[in-house]
């Protein structure tokens, strides 16, 4: 009767999964590519069988198993994923990129173009953060017309990301889908289905942080308007809903996120206590400060002033979306939200920023990074800690090692309070393109010297606070 009933649940999903096909074949006929069109029928029936089986069996794990260029794959994004954790971003970067390759290749075995048409699917989707810096990306490509992708389309399956999602109809395919048809096309045609570490532009696969920061910086200089803007309707929703807490369109606020994960010596995590006197200030200012995040996070006592919504239950799944794109700043450590507020135009406090050497570039923001201590609680200057590999993790740093073995018990320094209330007052007097002190364009020039990347400005409070340790030995 198990059986019977699996092989009944499948058949309907086979049945909306033509109804998909249908819908898939509307899209293709739009880029007179009916060819391309049955190529893809050809694999996604193809891949029907092992989804059956899969199903049948109650066994996880994508269809295509078994297929050797499919494991070459993911065995190159493991040892990519190892590499960024010990910190060795270019021995990382090289194993994405033949990820990528291999992935062309088994595209072109397949018959399947690799970039006229490509996926995007749950890999980016899942989060609110993989979702705003996977499609931020590519929008801006597709704005400076610059994208080798002929049409992506973009998989909606998740009823709680479907409203994230569309905020970017304007730029992308949005295809809604059933669960099951959503497994079944990633599972089918995964050579096309887009990463969240790279993207391929026309000079071949790029690690992600790049592309951001080309078109971060290439829309600041022409002057665009944010890739996006806040819907009338949510607008409308979500300032009624805030007028509960005494807010109402035209005051200002803050919206801030803290990673806290638990573990205190990763290097993205941090503790909501040392924002206080940051939300105190805000406060005196006259502004209120909304946090987001979700409800494992440490509880804080709400006041007139600061309303808690990670622990509330949101009235809506875009509630934080709204909060962030009508924001007057927001503040927060290396998490998804900070692509939120990039798409939005949004400043930003980017505080406990880890891998300084990486960082990536947010216009018309600040950051704090954090600083390094050795096992004698010595800050580490700016130079020792791009020549060593706490300079390009975001993870823990105690398992760092000399030439000769021997550990040298690095940990993680926490943002002082006062520095991220010193950053309040500095990103509400920062005017868009305001001048750079010596000693910001000093840290500008170290970090571009050991990645040629543009990174986001450090605080001018911050660097002036801690500049005898970080260039003590920099000329």
């Amino acid at each position: 009767m198990q059986q019977l009933k699996k092989i009944s649940f499948l058949l309907i999903r086979v049945y909306k999964l033509a109804l998909l096909l249908f819908r898939i074949l509307i899209a293709i006929i739009r880029l007179r590519k009916l060819s391309y069109f049955l190529k893809l029928t050809r694999h996604i029936s193809e891949s029907l069988e092992m989804f059956a089986t899969s199903m049948l069996n109650s066994l996880h794990g994508p269809a295509y198993s078994n297929d050797e260029r499919f494991l070459e794959r993911n065995k190159y994004w493991k040892l990519a994923h190892e590499s960024y954790e010990r910190g060795e971003w270019e021995y990382g970067n090289g194993w994405l990129l033949k990820a990528d390759l291999t992935e062309d290749l088994a595209a072109k075995e397949n018959n399947l173009d690799a970039h006229n048409i490509r996926i995007i699917g749950s890999n980016i989707t899942e989060s609110i953060g993989h979702t705003f810096a996977g499609l931020s990306m590519r929008a801006s490509m597709l704005e400076f017309n610059e994208a080798p992708v002929r049409q992506y389309w973009l998989l909606s399956s998740d009823r709680k990301t479907e409203s994230h999602l569309e905020y970017w109809k304007d730029f992308f395919t949005v295809l809604k889908v059933t669960e099951p048809q959503r497994i079944a096309l990633e599972q089918s045609l995964w050579p096309i289905l887009e990463s969240i570490s790279t993207v391929r532009c026309k000079e071949g696969p790029i690690q992600h942080r790049f592309v951001h920061n080309k078109y971060a910086k290439l829309r600041e200089k022409m002057n665009w308007e944010p890739l996006l803007k806040v819907s009338e309707e949510h607008k409308v929703l979500g300032y009624e809903y805030l007028r509960k807490f005494g807010i109402r369109e035209g005051d200002w606020f803050a919206v801030l996120h803290v990673r806290e994960g638990g573990d205190l010596l990763y290097g993205r995590n941090a503790q909501i206590k040392d924002y206080a006197a940051a939300i105190q200030l805000i406060n005196s200012l006259g502004g209120h400060v909304f946090r987001i995040g979700d409800s494992t996070m440490t509880p804080v006592e709400e006041n007139p002033g600061f309303v808690d919504f990670a622990i509330r239950e949101k009235p809506y799944s875009w509630f934080d979306i709204f909060l962030i794109g009508e924001c007057r700043f927001y503040m927060g450590t290396t998490s998804g939200p900070q692509f939120v507020a990039y798409s939005f135009g949004k400043q930003m406090i980017w505080t406990n920023a880890p891998d300084v050497a990486k960082s990536l570039y947010f216009p018309n923001s600040i950051i704090l990074p954090k600083l390094v201590l050795d096992q004698d609680n010595r800050i580490l200057t700016l130079k020792e800690m791009l020549d060593s590999p706490a300079g390009w993790t975001d993870a823990r740093i105690d398992w760092i090692s000399d030439e000769w073995g021997n550990k040298k018990l690095m940990t993680w320094k926490h943002n002082d309070p006062d520095d991220i209330a010193s950053a309040v007052k500095e990103i509400l007097l920062m005017k868009s393109n305001h001048e750079s002190t010596e000693l910001q364009e000093k840290w500008d020039r170290e970090i571009q010297r050991a990645n040629l990347m543009p990174t986001t400005k450090i605080s001018k409070t911050y660097v002036e606070k801690w500049k005898h340790h970080l260039f003590n030995d920099i000329d």
